[in-house]
């Protein structure tokens, strides 16, 4: 064997593989198929759950947003009417 040949086989897990017979061989590749498929699956359902708890707390600061507006103009509001009343009591 050559080295570059023994290098590509290092390359190819060799080392990993290499004393599986056909039948290990082609049920590992299976396995890993099943493998990659379930990751993709958990994937997908992190990714969705991730996404409806961004727009969920995208909501809340849309909310929260809102009652700083209604606060804010709630302690303007108090401030006027203060004046207001000081300026008829003078």
């Amino acid at each position: 064997m050559t080295r570059k040949n023994k290098e590509e086989e290092v390359e190819n897990h060799g080392r990993m593989f290499e004393d599986l017979s056909l039948d290990e061989l082609k049920n590992t590749i299976v396995r890993r198929w099943k493998e990659i498929k379930s990751l993709e699956a958990e994937k997908k359902d992190v990714v969705s759950s991730i996404n409806d708890t961004v727009k969920e707390l995208t909501s809340q600061i849309d909310s929260l947003v809102y009652w700083v507006g209604v606060k804010e103009t709630m302690v303007e509001t108090k401030k006027l009417t203060e004046a207001v009343n000081k300026a008829l009591e003078e």
